[in-house]
């Protein structure tokens, strides 16, 4: 009888214990830098590019790209519903003129609502079939 007792306890506090990283929104946001792969708009895929990294802080974020400009604004998530969203995204240090992917970043940026992934891609969406994704390699 003890032993069925330690078995259930041991699998009791497995339960209690285990993490699901898909729903652990410090593992993904704040872990490590995103490198952008690629943009999905309307079904139709186009890559993006490693040299824009994003970078999640506490409340903040910051993208810098090619031209050296920086977009940067604050940020919200919510791990149960997935949302997602950004306010005050500005550019700073430059000008993303003329920059097609940097210009495509701060627009998703600006109209996220739903995140999904976990500390190996991240898509942030603006709709099912409307996002940019990224990787952390």
């Amino acid at each position: 009888m003890r032993n069925h007792f330690i078995i259930i306890s041991l699998a009791l506090a497995a339960l209690f214990t285990s993490c699901d990283n898909g729903d652990d929104l410090t593992d993904i946001f704040l872990s490590h830098p995103w490198k952008l792969a690629l943009f999905n708009e309307g079904g139709r895929r186009t890559p993006g590019n490693d040299a824009y990294v994003l970078q999640f802080y506490d409340a903040t974020f910051s993208v810098s790209t090619r031209s050296n400009a920086v977009i940067t604004g604050y940020w919200t998530a919510n791990n149960k519903q997935r949302t997602f969203s950004c306010n005050r995204v500005r550019v700073e240090n430059g000008s993303i003129e003329g920059d097609t992917i940097a210009q495509k970043m701060e627009k998703i940026l600006k109209e996220a609502r739903y995140y999904e992934g976990d500390t190996n891609y991240l898509q942030i969406l603006v709709q099912k079939n409307k996002y940019m994704q990224f990787h952390n390699k």
